[in-house]
């Protein structure tokens, strides 16, 4: 498995993981990893059979959603890495066009704020070999890039938005992490980010980053402007590997108590506010053979109940020796009404010259009682993943990711995936 599930896959050998563990490819970044199955994915708008992924998605209304991520030419293991956008007006998917800064760069996640305002935050790459924090704007007519800080400015530097919420037109937040020290190479020591943007600009808010190593930030979630939360991983003194949990009251963030099952190893990917006493984070822990190959991962699923963070039990695929059950998404509709997506694999879990690894898409449900595991589509021939949710009701919800359609291991292509809930089933977008 994937230490931090990291969305930076067009890095490859420059990714940083959490505890120094080595980078991943494409293929274990992106798509972490597949099965075969029947059909086509749904990829839309990207025109001469681009590859591509898709990382966040975010519904306002059935007549209005975002799916974002990155399209490359000639394909994702050369060549050029672009922003890659996506609209549903509600009845289709079409590509919009969207600033790309570099010849490499990546969105990992969008807020549907209003007709007029919606945001979309990843990373691009500069001139001296680093990376720099990327924010991208909807004005109802087009995307731009807004201006965002980097922190700690050094020679190949790393910042990383990981995630993006809008709370109004004057209240937005966007989390990640930067390098501080020894960036992009051995011993690198990374800090949370957390940027606000007040209506006219993005600043860095105070954070608090509990690692001497490693302190990440992978997903952020608001209720109102005096109550957010901010979700990730961070290493500890002794090298173990635990949940983090920021909260924002109205003035400052702070860190607030969170379980973390295994005793060296858990992360989370995720999290989605639905009121002030309800919200739940997402990702994985391990089972056993942690940080080892053949690595054996469980599902993780925290609730708020408006006074402490809990754990809740979370079904997976029952997977075996060398399994793995990770959970890197989360919305809530409402307090009946939750969805997790991931992916799951029963053996071969890591890619293999001989062909793709044997993973599959993994969606979970809450109904108010519990939460259970919803059957969906594994259309390309392997490597389906899912990276990001969005639900607007009880019978409309979307998940996005990427899957593999030809040459499934070497030379692996790679499309968008877009999957849509309408009530009774899961089906391709």
């Amino acid at each position: 498995m994937t230490r931090f599930v990291k969305r930076l896959a067009w890095i490859g050998a420059v990714s940083v993981l959490v505890a120094g563990l080595p980078a991943m490819d494409v293929a274990q970044a992106a798509s972490q990893p597949a099965g075969p199955g029947a059909g086509t994915p749904h990829v839309s708008g990207l025109a001469g059979g681009r590859q591509g992924f898709l990382y966040g998605v975010s519904f306002r209304s059935a007549t209005s959603g975002w799916a974002v991520g990155l399209s490359c030419a000639p394909n994702c293991q050369r060549g050029a890495q672009d922003t890659l956008i996506q609209h549903w007006t509600g009845t289709s998917w079409s590509r919009v066009a969207s600033p790309s800064p570099s010849p490499i760069e990546g969105l990992f996640s969008v807020s549907d704020v209003s007709a007029r305002d919606a945001w979309a935050v990843g990373s691009y790459g500069t001139r001296d070999d680093g990376f720099d924090t990327l924010i991208l704007h909807w004005n109802g007519a087009r995307w731009s890039k807004v201006a965002s800080p980097d922190p700690g400015k050094a020679p190949y530097g790393l910042h990383v938005l990981n995630a993006v919420t809008g709370v109004s037109a004057r209240n937005a937040w966007a989390v990640g992490y930067y390098c501080l020290r020894h960036c992009q190479g051995d011993g690198e020591v990374d800090a949370t980010l957390i940027l606000h943007w007040n209506g006219r600009r993005w600043s860095t808010i105070a954070s608090p980053a509990p690692s001497a190593s490693h302190s990440i930030l992978s997903g952020v979630a608001a209720v109102s402007a005096r109550n957010a939360w901010a979700a990730g991983t961070y290493t500890t003194r002794a090298g173990n590997i635990d949940t983090l949990i920021l909260h924002w009251n109205g003035v400052t963030w702070s860190r607030v108590a969170s379980p973390a099952p295994h005793p060296g190893d858990n992360q989370l990917l995720g999290v989605t506010a639905v009121s002030a006493r309800n919200a739940w984070a997402a990702g994985s822990f391990c089972v056993r053979r942690c940080q080892q190959s053949g690595e054996v991962d469980h599902t993780l699923i925290l609730h708020w109940n408006g006074a402490s963070w809990s754990r809740v039990a979370s079904p997976g695929a029952g997977t075996g020796a060398g399994g793995v059950d990770v959970l890197s998404g989360v919305t809530g509709g409402s307090a009946r009404n939750a969805w997790a997506v991931g992916y799951s694999c029963a053996k071969r879990c890591e890619p293999v010259s001989a062909g793709a690894a044997d993973g599959r898409t993994l969606i979970l449900h809450w109904n108010g009682a519990r939460w259970s595991r919803v059957a969906s589509p594994n259309p390309g021939q392997g490597e389906n993943n899912l990276s990001g949710t969005s639900a607007i009701s009880a019978t409309g919800a979307w998940a996005v990711g990427t899957t593999c359609t030809t040459s499934c291991g070497n030379g692996t292509v790679f499309h968008p995936l877009i999957l849509r809930w309408t009530g009774a089933r899961w089906s391709t977008g």
